[in-house]
Order: structure tokens, then sequence, then C-alpha cells
């Protein structure tokens, strides 16, 4: 039996580039995940799962959280809202206009920052306490941040000490959020944030909300549990699922997930799912088929008169199972013809990682179009130099796509003279061709 494995990654490079106003013209968005950190994740579950595993989606936290958040069928808000989740090791800033993903970022302070920010030695009333990351950890549930007019708290420890070790690593925390929303205000024009929700296991920590509230002056919320989401729980699991909810909220959107969506999963897992599909799927007709032919031989043995009468019954069911062999052999061909179709083309994985060795820092991409089944490319882009340096380096930069291994035909289509923050600059349009070079 497969079963259904999701999981969220930390390490996501997220790149938008917006759409060009012509025919062809798409807008490109390119997901990479380190194939090492693809391995572990997937031999980590191997081992939990053990013969029963079978790799199906592996999504960005990002998308985990919007798919999540999307379950509940909220309405859509005309203005812009943040997804924060501050988990144990990355906080994840996802914001969202009308429903739809417009920002995705990742930021380095997380709920492990705090607890490092409380470890080590403590000046205390009662002398100098040294505290393990085990015992910030339960310190910081406890306590988190505490209002500084408290007086002593735990062990001797005052309520200023603790805010003191903790609201250095806030601030930071904050300042990345703000500069996140300054950054989507500025560059997408869509307006300002006006609210956000938080999730991750940091979300849970006491005083948290309100300190975020007075430090961006912005509606907080937590992220709930979508009313129209049905999970089997027992026990002591179900009494403390609305408690752990922020915790594994991300893992329950990557379950949601849809796996034509946007999918990580790298082809070699995805040709070893198909391959056990369809050796489960031929021993499944071949029993069925042996089955069917056993009860009729052990049934009808020596009466040849009952044997023709239900042969004559059964001719109908006989018919449906050829048309069920005949669509299991199309079905057959089809995916052979897929396999064969994805091997000859190049993922835009590679054309992407190719093409970011090659640049040069003198030139700057604007927009790139994938066009024809990606079979060819529109590129433009400008070259921030003097006039004939700049055509030097775009020559250099034609001549090296043309001898790499994915781009070949390059045209140089157009340029022009442009001015870049009060600087001359050469603005230029190149197109070719993509694929793997024989």
């Amino acid at each position: 039996m497969q079963n259904l494995y999701s999981t969220t990654f930390d390490n996501i490079s997220l790149e938008s580039r917006k759409r060009v106003n012509d025919a062809d013209g798409i807008e490109v968005i390119a997901n990479i995940a380190n194939n090492r950190f693809v391995d572990e994740r997937i031999s980590f579950a191997e081992k939990v799962f053990k013969e029963n595993f079978s790799p199906t989606v592996l999504t960005p936290v990002a998308y985990c959280l919007h798919n999540l958040y999307m379950f509940g069928k909220p309405q859509p808000i005309n203005d812009p809202i943040a997804i924060i989740d501050i988990g144990h090791s990355t906080t994840t800033i996802v914001i969202l206009k009308n429903n739809t993903i417009r920002l995705v970022r990742q930021v380095g302070i997380s709920g492990q920052d705090f607890t490092e920010s409380m470890a080590g030695t403590l000046a205390s009333e009662s002398g100098e306490i040294e505290l393990s990351l085990d015992q910030a950890e339960s310190l910081k549930k406890e306590i988190g941040i505490p209002d500084e007019s408290e007086d002593l708290l735990k062990d001797g420890l005052s309520a200023r000490q603790v805010s003191s070790m903790i609201r250095p690593v806030l601030e930071r925390l904050i300042n990345d959020i703000r500069r996140s929303f300054e950054y989507y205000s500025s560059q997408f024009g869509e307006g300002n944030v006006v609210k956000i929700i938080l999730s991750g296991g940091t979300s849970r920590m006491k005083h948290i909300k309100s300190h975020i509230f007075t430090m961006l002056s912005m509606p907080i919320e937590l992220l709930n549990v979508p009313g129209n989401l049905r999970l089997k729980l027992k026990n002591e699991m179900a009494d403390n699922f609305k408690e752990t909810f922020p915790v594994i909220a991300p893992c329950i959107g990557a379950a949601l997930a849809n796996p034509r969506k946007m999918n990580l999963m790298p082809e070699f897992y995805k040709r070893q799912d198909i391959k056990k599909i369809k050796k489960t799927s031929i021993r499944l007709v071949f029993i069925f088929i042996t089955l069917m032919l056993l009860a009729f031989y052990l049934f009808d043995f020596g009466h040849e008169q009952a044997l023709r009468k239900v042969l004559n019954a059964k001719q109908p069911q006989w018919q449906k199972l050829q048309e069920v062999q005949e669509l299991y052999s199309q079905i057959a061909q089809k995916n052979a013809i897929m396999n064969q179709t994805l091997k000859r083309q190049v993922p835009l994985y590679y054309i992407f990682k190719s093409l970011s060795n090659l640049m040069p820092r003198e030139i700057y991409l604007r927009d790139i179009v994938i066009k024809e089944h990606a079979t060819s490319m529109d590129m433009g882009g400008i070259v921030l130099e003097t006039d004939e340096t700049a055509e030097v380096t775009l020559s250099r930069f034609i001549r090296v796509l043309e001898d790499s291994e994915f781009f070949h035909n390059v045209m140089l289509n157009s340029t022009k003279d442009v001015k870049v923050s009060k600087k001359q600059a050469l603005e230029f349009q190149i197109s070719c061709s993509l694929g793997k070079k024989k």
C-alpha cells in the first residue's frame, strides 16, 4: 500500500520574475532545494516507515502555510496580510494579497536564538546560575518574555534580567519582519501589510504576541485550526491538539499539498514511485486473472453443460476484463512516451543554475521568458559600464552562452543606451535555444 509522506523544507531559495506583456510571456517561479538535504529527509523517512514508505511530495514551508490557510476557505482580503511561522531554526514570512502568495522570505532569527540568548552563566540573588540549553528552553516555555515591572521569577532571576537577555533577539526579529514589509510595500506597490498571523512553536511563547503588536503597531492573531479540518485524534493527542497546532501547522499544510503544484521531489524518487505503482498494478492484474480462471475451473470442472452456461453468463465480465487490460496497456504506453520525452528535456533547474554560473558581475537581467515548451528563451537586461566596455562585456557573455552546455543559437536582438541611477548603461535583448547539446 502506498503511503503519503509530506515534509517541509527550510533551505528553499524562491525567486519570482514579472510577467512579460506578450503572447508567449509567462511568470517564472524557481524553487531550489539542495539535493543533500532532500536525501537526508528521504533517508530519515525511509527508516521510520521502512518498507511501506513511498515518497510523494516535498513542499516549501511557505506553500504549506498557504495550503493550510486556504483550507479554511477565507474570504479574499484586498489589503496585504502576512503569515509568519517562527520555527525552531528559521522564521518564514509569507505575504498574501487576495489569498495569493506575493512574497516569501526566510530569516535566520528563530526560536533557537531565543533559547541560546538565555543560556549561560547568570547572576542571581543566590549566586551565579549556569543554564544549559535544555534549562533555558524550559525557562522560555514557562516564563516567555516577562514584564520588567515584575519581581523575582524563578531561582532568584529577576524579570528585568530575563527580559534584557531576550529583547535583543526579539528586536532583530522585529527588524527583519519590518524590513520585509517595507521591501514589499516599495517594490510591489500594493500597499502596506495590515495584519499578521503567527504560527510556529515560538508563537506560543508568553507575551510575544503583545510585544510584536507594540513594536509593529498592527493587529496580531494566531493561526487557528480550520473549522473544516477533520482529523482522527486519540487520547492525549486529541486533548493537546489545539495547543500543539502552531508547531505542526506546516506539517499539516504539507499533507494538504497538491503533488501537481509545488513539488520539490527529485525525478529519481518520482520514477521509483512510478515503478512501484507499475509493479503493484501488474501483480494485482495477474492475481485477479488467476483467481478468476481458478474459480471457473473449480466451479465447473466435470460439468460441460454447466460450464457453457457459466461462460455465457460471465462473457460480459470477461469483456470488461479485456477492456481493463487494454486500458492498462494504453496507460503503460503513454507512461513510456512521457518518460522518453522527459529524458530529452532539460529541467529548468539546470538552465537557471547554468545561467547563474555564467553571468558576469557587470550584467543584470531584468526579465527572462521561457517559450515553446522550454525549447527557447528570451532574456533582457543591462550592462553597467561605459559604451565600448559594455559592448565588449556583452559580446563575451554571448560567446560564453554559445560555448555552454544548454544554450545555443544565441542571437543579440537589440541594444540601446540608457541611464540607470544617472549612470550610462547599455540595455540589450538576447534570444537563444535551450537543450542539451549533442
